[in-house]
């Protein structure tokens, strides 16, 4: 075959045996091919410690958010549980047990996970229950929740075996029973069943392992499996990881399991809350090594992958470098062999290089060209040499990137100026011995790279810290490639240095960044999106919370791909949700609403959802991000309480109006009628009627509303012993009566009388202080009708008509004693004064009688003058006891502070607005002020008892002639006329007496509904 021909050049040329070009590529090839194969060992064995380190972290953090999850699961559980002992039905022992069964099957209804709910008292004996419990004996006395609960809250696991044989786990959890004053009274104990372990596996566990493959294991206290993704095995693998867990401990152990797998194993405890008392469950997170350390492996084959193509590439790059180098040589050859084929015009190429192509240059020009030619051709390769070295020295002088030439001691001769500025070094640092470089050449990590580029390996993107003159810690990149000389020996080695610190800090933030958004969002209470601002508003990004709320996966509900989330919302909410979206878009503010859902199993839900607008930098709308949250607590409560201030404010209104009523008017009789009337209205009765109990032990009717009269007949007297009858057993026993069936219950047969549609009773002792002076009896169609907050307003109410009852007795003695003590002091005062002044007249009369009668008319005269004196003394001391007894505040005070007084202590304390007016100077005699005072009291008292009236006017004018005196009223008002005719109760007759015996008028002012006004005239000059 010709040397000349294409084949034959091609063959040498790629023959590392013929051709230097070909051994340089190859050694390009292999060098690169070795460097990625030790790259990717060292990268594999930092990042596979790195990332077991990591993913155990991972496992522990999710043992650990599981263990809360779980406790937050059992403490709504103890929550729901709270809120039922708070029921009054289950405390009140008074409560039929029908009625406390009736609250257990409701809330069994509302909670169905709860297959048993029943109540115990403290000896243990079961009082009423619903569902199916293991083991159907009556006392729990034995059993550890009920033992637990005596003392404080608890929650458990109980192990029972079912009728087939087969063991069953189940979560108890009891709370004591306490009456008002706080004292426990049973215990209410509750199982939770197999369903609620599966949703929790469903929301907690299985969401887990479908991300990533990690299996959860929930164990009990001691080690027994509970529940999870991964039944354990008989000889349980993690015995270490469930002791740790036991101490309290949350981290993660590396471990071979029975069948021979690895496994990272996290775990944690389920701490629970001080106020339960158990269960401290421990959760185990297990994840196979080898899933977990799958990104080293995949790491690994990329770095080969990409040190392969970068073979390829310096093979490529070698060839191209080595036909540059062996370029000079061909030429040479080619035109050796020109003069050798006999062609004079070929010359020898000469190349200025120091090795063996430069030698064998000038050996063969020498042979062809002269001294001077040799000269000349010299001369001009320096000058191109100098040409290259000055334009290398620009591009290492210009370039970002620090250089240094290194000899094989580790010692810089030069550097270039972005040395300098990237390590924070100064001019005269540099000048110093040893200067900054050789010490930090110095460096282990830096002369054991220096000590493999001197052993031939070229070396890339190497990053190690450093430590800046400043104490700024550094992060540079370094490239180090050997220098060699003619012979092949290294001389020294190039170092090339690049500043990675921002691109290293942006990406441990990024890293932190990413970990912590992960954290926040797989922990979030709830749900954040982003949505499309069209009409429809379609999801593109939901966090996992997602499912807790909705009951639908991420996948459902991004871009309406099986439900879209608007659906859910109530219709009934829908437009005031869109309504308030709109508002805020249009005000550019955030926007906040509370509404109703629908979950995925059809149950209602209240959430809360705060969201805002997200803008272009154009200023268009071009998402709504936002956060929604489970507000159905919060809303129950909310709507829980206004019930209850609802009912408190019902009570309240009753009992102040029964106040009202009790100082009001003073007649017992009213009292009692206005009392049965709103009790009847406020607890919807039909019947009522009061017993007061009279001083022979018996309890007499005293006012009723609604008793047939046959039965009236049977209830006006009754005796309290024996306590056989309904208001004998009240009075007897100072306890509530409630009968549910009148014609069955012994006590209440004899109101068999009363219609047939009226069963229940209810008989409330009316009580002062502690003793009992009456009953209160109310019947209507059900019992219901005076429990819960009904029986407690009939307890208040009837301690505020005992008090009543007693204070209208205690009014009538008190009256009856001051009568008494000013009839003893008249008699004693009389005795005292007049009485023995009228006998001293008696005597001097009888005297001067006899004196006239034997014709001593002197001494008779001077007797008849001591009866006279006598007599006046006696006329003076009647005058005095007159204004003694004058009103104490008419005669302290005068007409106008005693007017005052009166409307104050009366009119005031019962609500009834009151003025009083007075024109003039008010200087009267004091029998017309004693006369205008009695007028005035008996028209007050008459509108009290009788105008039901809220404002009462009292207008005095004086002037020099009369005084006139008006007393209104904006009561009911009646039929002047028909009332002054047919009755004197009003006291009109008084009234007139009073005013005729000073000359004066009194008219009577009434229109029925419109008021009443009584209008007094006196003269103030008159002979009468």
């Amino acid at each position: 075959m010709p040397e000349n021909s294409l084949f034959y050049r091609l063959r040498r040329i790629l023959n590392p045996r013929q051709s230097l070009r070909a051994q340089a590529a190859l050694a390009f090839g292999s060098l690169t091919i070795l460097l990625a194969i030790l790259i990717s060992v060292l990268v594999e064995r930092a990042a596979q410690a790195d990332l077991q380190d990591s993913s155990g972290g991972k496992l522990a953090e999710l043992a650990y958010y599981m263990a809360d999850a779980l406790n937050r699961d059992i403490f709504t559980r103890y929550k729901e549980l709270e809120l039922l002992s708070l029921s009054t039905p289950l405390a009140s022992p008074d409560t039929p047990m029908a009625s406390k069964q009736r609250v257990l099957a409701s809330f069994q209804d509302i909670y169905p996970h709860y297959i048993w709910v029943g109540l115990a008292d403290l000896s243990g004996q079961m009082l009423t229950s619903v569902g199916t419990r293991p083991g159907e004996e009556e006392s729990v006395t034995t059993l550890d929740w009920f033992m637990k609960a005596m003392e404080r809250p608890y929650a458990g696991d109980l192990y029972a075996e079912l009728p087939n044989g087969e063991q069953a786990h189940f979560l108890t959890i009891a709370i004591p029973i306490r009456n008002e004053a706080g004292q426990p009274v049973g215990i209410l104990g509750t199982y939770l069943d197999e369903t609620w372990i599966g949703e929790i596996e469903s929301t907690l566990l299985l969401p887990s392992q479908d991300r990533s493959n990690v299996h959860i294991i929930v164990l009990a206290e001691d080690g027994r499996y509970l529940f999870g993704t991964r039944p354990m095995p008989h000889e349980s693998p993690c015995i270490e990881a469930a002791a740790a867990a036991q101490k309290g401990e949350n981290s993660y152990l590396v471990g071979t399991w029975s069948d021979g797998t690895v496994y990272l194993t996290g775990y944690a405890q389920v701490v629970p809350d001080p106020t339960l008392n158990g269960p401290n469950w421990l959760i185990l997170a297990c994840q196979q090594a080898g899933e977990a350390l799958t990104p080293v492996q995949q790491l690994q084959q990329r770095v080969l992958l990409v040190g392969s193509s970068l073979s390829l590439l310096f093979i490529l790059l070698g060839w191209v470098v080595a036909g540059r180098i062996t370029q000079p040589l061909s030429a040479i050859a080619q035109a050796a062999n020109r003069l050798r084929q006999g062609e004079s015009e070929a010359t020898i190429p000469i190349y200025p290089h120091g090795d063996e192509v430069g030698v064998l240059s000038h050996s063969l020009h020498e042979l062809v060209t002269s001294l001077a030619q040799r000269t000349t051709e010299l001369g001009s390769a320096e000058n191109e040499l100098e040409e290259v070295n000055n334009t290398l020295e620009a591009i290492i002088q210009s370039v970002p990137l620090a250089i240094f030439l290194l000899d094989p001691e580790g010692v810089a001769h030069a550097w270039n100026p972005a040395a300098r500025e990237m390590f924070g070094w100064h001019e005269e640092d540099m000048a110093a011995s040893p200067n900054p470089i050789h010490v930090m050449q110095h460096e282990p990590d830096f002369r054991d790279l220096l000590h493999r580029a001197l052993g031939g390996e070229v070396l890339t993107n190497v990053e190690k810290q450093h430590v800046r003159p400043d104490g700024t810690p550094m992060h540079v990149s370094i490239a180090m490639a050997p220098i060699h000389d003619a012979q092949g020996q290294p001389t020294g080695a190039v170092t090339v240095l690049a500043d990675v610190t921002e691109r290293k800090q942006a990406e441990t933030q990024l890293r932190d960044a990413h970990r912590t958004l992960a954290i926040l969002m797989s922990n979030l209470p709830g749900m954040a999106y982003r949505r499309r601002p069209d009409d429809r508003h379609a999801l593109t990004f939901v966090s996992e919370g997602c499912f807790d709320l909705t009951g639908y996966t991420r996948e459902a509900l991004l871009n309406n791909a099986t439900v879209h989330y608007a659906d859910l919302i109530y219709p009934d909410d829908r437009p005031a949700v869109f309504a308030e979206i709109e508002r805020a878009l249009a005000a550019k503010r955030p926007y906040q609403c509370t509404y109703r859902i629908t979950t995925a199993a059809g149950h209602e839900r209240w959430v809360w959802e705060q969201g805002e607008a997200v803008y272009g930098e154009d200023g268009t709308l071009q998402a709504l991000e936002g956060f929604i949250t489970d507000n159905t607590g919060q809303v129950m409560a909310q709507q829980e309480l206004e019930q209850r201030v609802a009912d408190r404010t019902r009570k309240l209104s009753v009992l102040n109006d029964v106040l009202r009523l009790t100082n009001t008017t003073d007649d017992l009789a009213d009292i009692l009628n206005g009392v049965i009337q709103r009790m009847l209205a406020a607890t919807r009765g039909e019947i009522g009627y009061i017993h007061l109990l009279d001083s022979q032990n018996r309890v007499h009717l005293t006012a009723q509303e609604g008793l047939p009269l046959s039965v009236v007949e049977v209830v006006a007297n009754l005796p309290i012993e024996p306590p056989n009858l309904a208001s004998s057993w009240v009075v007897a026993h100072n306890a509530v009566l409630t009968v549910p069936q009148v014609r069955v219950d012994e006590r209440t047969m004899h109101l068999a009388g009363i219609p047939e549609k009226l069963n229940a009773y209810v008989g409330v002792p009316l009580v002062a202080g502690s003793k009992v002076v009456g009953v209160l009896s109310l019947i209507g169609q059900t019992v219901a009708q005076f429990g819960g907050e009904e029986a407690d307003l009939l307890l208040a109410v009837g301690r505020q008509i005992g008090n009543a009852v007693e204070t209208a007795r205690l009014r009538q003695q008190e009256g009856f004693l001051m009568v008494l003590q000013e009839r003893n002091r008249l008699a004693r005062d009389l005795h005292d004064s007049v009485t023995q002044s009228l006998y001293s007249v008696v005597l001097f009369a009888e005297a001067g009688r006899r004196k006239l009668a034997t014709g001593e008319v002197e001494q008779a005269s001077t007797y008849l003058e001591r009866v006279n004196e006598t007599g006046q003394q006696a006329l003076k001391e009647m005058r005095l006891f007159i204004h003694k007894l004058r009103p104490l505040a008419l005669q302290e005070e005068g007409l106008d502070r005693a007017l005052e007084q009166r409307l104050k202590a009366v009119e005031g304390r019962s609500g009834i607005d009151h003025d009083l007016v007075v024109e003039g100077t008010l200087d009267l005699p004091p029998r017309m002020e004693e006369a205008l005072y009695h007028i005035s009291m008996e028209a007050l008292n008459n509108s009290l008892k009788h105008a039901r009236a809220s404002k009462v006017t009292v207008r005095l004018a004086i002037d020099d002639a009369q005084v006139d005196m008006k007393i209104s009223d904006d009561g009911r008002g009646f039929d002047v006329p028909e009332t002054a005719v047919a009755s004197d109760g009003i006291g009109l007759k008084s009234m007139r007496e009073r005013v005729e015996a000073f000359g004066g008028t009194v008219t009577l002012q009434s229109t029925p509904g419109q008021g009443t006004m009584v209008h007094v005239c006196l003269p103030l000059h008159s002979d009468k």
